[in-house]
């Protein structure tokens, strides 16, 4: 998660930067069930107050998570993230604060409060994160027939297929208390959703660690001098574009490689063009050279 917040913080790239809110998301959610589980089964406090604020702050991060992770998506795949959309998983994260509400106005003693916490809310805040996994998994599949960008395309393909492997894993998660106190079939403290997240960064390691080199690689290039961008108005983005071209990539590659569509490279090369005066690559490698 530090690795994405790195390069967020470095090239200022937004699909990093709703990336890094998905990974801290769920690190949030991670630590909230480490701290209630260190709590009642290390420290073996019993009180249950104790675990109504473990379980106030778990719903109060819910529509955090409901909101953030389809906008992630959307920015993933440069889909517009519509007024309509923002405004149902808005809905339904707000949900989770009134029926915290509820559970305090209802449950009348803290026995009844907890237990209201623990079954009711529970199982409803588990069947709400399927329905997101469900509509991201749907929207990744529907997202790859139609994207452009092959690197996009094999981002979305990894998590599409890790999710539905642990989509399991995430139903037996929303029931776990019983599988871990009464039948006792997994250890205290064990949850699917910890080893998808370490599975997820593992894979950001690896991909971001690619797009890192190359966005060095491209920074440190002196080909294109630091007087001829600024003598042009040359953006960085801009800059970033021309060499791959210059390196023999193709409007495709290039996409792959920057993760932006083919059509925002070609607007950026044609912006390029208008800029120098040039009309073909090569016209544009000689007035690079000072040849034209």
């Amino acid at each position: 998660m530090l690795f994405v917040m790195v390069a967020w913080m470095k090239f200022k790239n937004s699909v990093l930067k709703y990336y890094f809110i998905f990974l801290l998301l769920f690190t949030v959610y991670l630590v909230i069930n480490l701290v209630r589980i260190y709590i009642t089964e290390i420290l073996n406090e019993k009180e249950i107050w104790i675990n109504i604020f473990s379980f106030s702050v778990y719903f109060i991060w819910y529509p955090f998570f409901l909101y953030f992770v389809p906008y992630f998506f959307h920015k993933l795949t440069e889909v517009d993230y519509s007024a309509a959309k923002k405004a149902a998983f808005a809905v339904l994260g707000i949900s989770y604060p009134l029926m915290l509400i509820t559970a305090f106005l209802i449950g009348k003693n803290p026995e009844n409060i907890y237990s209201i916490m623990r079954f009711e809310m529970r199982t409803t805040g588990g069947i709400l994160i399927l329905f997101i996994i469900a509509y991201i998994t749907i929207f990744m599949i529907r997202s790859y027939i139609r994207l452009e960008n092959e690197m996009v395309k094999k981002i979305l393909k990894i998590f599409a297929l890790i999710t539905i492997v642990f989509i399991p894993g995430f139903i037996l998660d929303s029931k776990i208390d019983y599988f871990q106190y009464q039948i006792k079939i997994f250890p205290v403290g064990f949850f699917f959703s910890v080893i998808y997240y370490l599975v997820l960064n593992v894979i950001s390691i690896f991909l971001l660690a690619r797009y890192f080199l190359l966005k060095i690689n491209l920074l440190e290039n002196k080909l294109i001098t630091d007087k001829f961008i600024s003598k042009f108005s040359i953006t960085v983005r801009e800059k970033e574009i021309m060499l791959l071209l210059m390196e023999g990539c193709t409007y495709d590659q290039i996409s792959a490689k920057l993760f932006i569509a083919v059509s925002t490279v070609k607007s950026h090369i044609h912006n390029v063009y208008q800029k120098t005066g040039s009309k073909t690559k090569t016209q544009f490698k000689q007035i690079i050279s000072g040849e034209f």
